[in-house]
Formats: structure tokens, sequence, C-alpha cells
């Protein structure tokens, strides 16, 4: 005789395994599950033989192959949702990650504008980074792509970057002298 359990997919344990007494059924078992392509393995566990599986598509598989259909649905369910979570999560994280990076570039500008302003500086420099530097002041939520759009003529995102790392530099270099 033999027993059947199916881990909970939800908690991403992919695992069915199935007890038996007798190590020779465990491996007929094993064989028959190879047999169909299904790549089972066998342990012992406290005087019992467990042959087991643990990749969700075999798992389908062999719910399919005993005719445990409402079991192989309720699985793939799980498993499904258990992915779209998951993919929602990372981009989620994803978002969070870049609204962080944006806001951390945002204020580096700043504050070397700020800085330029206090030594008097920014009005010595050329007018495109004073206009980048006036519409980053203005508006400190902007992307670097939306600022480059408030711009006449409009300017792509690397020239807003580039305008925005010399504004930088600059202050970095004012910095410099005065210590």
């Amino acid at each position: 005789m033999a027993i059947g359990t199916l881990h909970n997919p939800e908690k991403g344990e992919y695992q069915l395994s199935i007890s038996s007494v007798y190590q020779e059924h465990a491996e007929d078992l094993q064989q028959l599950f190879k047999n169909f392509e299904l790549n089972a393995k066998v342990i012992s566990r406290k005087n019992r033989y467990i042959v087991y599986l643990t990749k969700a598509e075999e798992i389908i598989d062999f719910l399919t192959l005993i005719g445990a259909i409402q079991a192989r649905l309720k699985f793939e369910e799980a498993k499904i949702f258990r992915e779209m979570r998951g993919l929602a999560n990372r981009q989620s994280n994803f978002e969070n990650a870049n609204i962080a990076k944006t806001v951390s570039a945002s204020q580096e500008a700043i504050t070397a504008i700020e800085f330029l302003i206090k030594k008097k500086e920014l009005e010595n420099l050329a007018p495109a980074l004073i206009d980048i530097a006036k519409l980053r002041l203005q508006n400190p939520e902007l992307t670097t792509q939306e600022l480059g759009k408030l711009l006449t003529p409009p300017l792509g995102k690397s020239g807003v970057n580039h305008r925005l790392r010399k504004l930088i530099a600059t202050a970095d270099e004012l910095k410099q002298i005065e210590k």
C-alpha cells in the first residue's frame, strides 16, 4: 500500500510525495514514473520510502496521468496565482527603485544648482545650463525625459542628463577649489 500527499503550491512548495513501507515498491514506483518521463526520486525516512516529484510541470503531468483533473486544475490555479503575485511584486519593486533613483538624481542636481546660486556662479554658465537649472528647481518631481519636453526646442533624456551632470560637475569643481 502507499500514501500520497501534495504540498500546497501557494507557498511555492512544489512537491508530490508517495510513501511506501517497502523499498522495492518505492523503486518500482520510481521506475514507473520514469516510464512516463517523470523524474521521481526515492529517499528513506522514518522506516518508510518516499517517492517524490518536485517540478511543478511533472506534478501536473502526474495528476493528469492518474486522472485527478480537479486536483490538477486547483494546483495549476494556485501555481499561476503565485506566479502572477510574484510578477506583480517584482514590477512594483522595479518601479519603486526607479522612483527612488529619480528622486535621488533630482535631489543631487538641485543641491548642485542651489550651491551654484549661492556662490553666484549660475549666471556665469551657458544659457542652456541656466535654462535646465531653472526648470529642475521649478519641477523637482519630473523625470529627465519630462524636463526635456519642457525645453524649447525639446531635448531628449540624454541631453538633459548631460546638462545636469555638467551642473553637478561644475558645483563639485567649485567645492574642490574652496577646500
